[in-house]
């Protein structure tokens, strides 16, 4: 193995932006007594990273410390003992909150070597306001068309329709109680916002911003049926005898008992269905977990047998989470989050992206890092414009 893939793999397993198949590649690495030099340099090297947090936890720090112990007992030669890895220890709201930005020409150790291209006065010269980061928040439409902004509701019992509780708890709705009435309740986030909910089967779901959900307040008949947009996270109740289905326009998902996330932004162009455990059929798909089925707007369907399912649910635990992204990918992810417009350069800079963004970071946090891959922006208001 070269030193240039060695390199990616380690980083790739720092920042935990692995796929599947390349951590599995790093831990056979690991097991190679011929790689113990160049992963003790770079082990040596994680010394000198920028003091911005790393997003391997404890137990993984001691895995890999002790794999590198491992190999460097093998060894013929006499070396000194591999100190401990240095990764920044962090409270838990900053935990995972760095990134490694790449571009797609090949990584080596570049994150110790980038160039700065973009000095902190010229960086507050052209980030001329701060923009908050979204939070929980949404609008529950009832039955009758009543609206509640949820931001603003205080916790405890919120309402009824018709004889069911709904109940608000710390950024949460849960519904409580049976009913004879198909009554329909709305919730939907705006950029910016975010929401969970328990549904009246005890399915959790949870919602991404620019997303809703129109479902029963409580389910009835053979099958349990609830409609999105958008994207949302889903831990389906077991019930074999009422499957539940999630509509998302002409497409249908049909489930026993599971967890996964869809992703159907109208400007995303494809709708991704990302299983984590269970089963889900899509049309005549049957997806198993570890799947990704992608269907474009003409219909088309991809399954991807190895999907990284770590991605797909980044933004459910708080990470926007990029692998080989390009510009107006990323930029779209941060106009939902950040409620902000994006303007481009009448020649669009080629770039790609890759590690994890804590998303409670504000704005020009996540711009600066974005900018070590050679791309600059400004901010004013709440328009980021992307410099040619």
């Amino acid at each position: 193995m070269n030193e240039q893939r060695r390199a990616y793999l380690f980083s790739r397993y720092l920042h935990k932006t692995y796929s599947a198949a390349e951590k599995q590649e790093f831990l056979q690495l690991l097991d190679e007594p011929a790689n113990a030099a160049a992963l003790e340099a770079l082990n040596a090297a994680v010394e000198t990273l920028p003091q911005t947090g790393m997003v391997m936890d404890e137990a993984a720090t001691d895995a890999v410390r002790q794999a590198l112990l491992a190999v460097t007992a093998q060894k013929k030669t006499t070396l000194k003992a591999v100190p401990p890895l240095r990764f920044m220890r962090m409270p838990a709201w900053r935990y995972a909150a760095a990134i490694l930005v790449m571009a797609g020409i090949g990584l080596t150790w570049w994150y110790m070597q980038r160039p700065v291209h973009t000095g902190p006065r010229a960086q507050a010269e052209r980030f001329k306001n701060e923009v908050a980061p979204g939070h929980t928040g949404a609008v529950l439409t009832l039955s009758n068309g009543r609206q509640i902004v949820l931001d603003s509701a205080g916790n405890g019992l919120l309402t009824k329709d018709g004889q069911v509780n709904l109940v608000k708890k710390e950024g949460e709705i849960v519904y409580e109680g049976a009913s004879g009435e198909a009554l329909y309740n709305h919730i939907a986030t705006a950029n910016g916002r975010q929401w969970q909910l328990t549904l009246g089967d005890g399915s959790r779901v949870w919602l991404n911003a620019a997303s809703s959900i129109h479902y029963p307040v409580a389910f009835s008949g053979a099958v349990r049926e609830v409609e999105i947009t958008g994207e949302a996270y889903f831990e389906v109740a077991k019930d074999a005898a009422h499957p539940f289905r999630v509509k998302l326009g002409a497409q249908t998902v049909e489930v026993l008992g599971t967890n996964f996330n869809i992703n159907a932004y109208s400007n995303e162009g494809v709708i991704k269905t990302t299983l984590l455990e269970g089963k889900i059929k899509m049309g005549n798909r049957i997806i198993t977990p570890g799947q990704q089925l992608q269907v474009n707007a003409a219909g088309q369907t991809k399954l991807v047998p190895n999907a990284d399912t770590e991605q797909a649910v980044a933004w459910k635990n708080g990470l926007f989470q990029f692998d080989n992204a390009d510009l107006p990918s990323v930029m779209r992810q941060l106009t939902r989050w950040y409620n902000v417009d994006v303007r481009y350069p009448a020649q669009m800079p080629q770039r790609s992206f890759g590690g994890a963004i804590q998303r409670s970071l504000p704005l020009t946090k996540v711009l600066a890092i974005l900018e070590d891959n050679d791309v600059t922006f400004t901010v004013q208001g709440d328009t980021i414009t992307v410099l040619p």
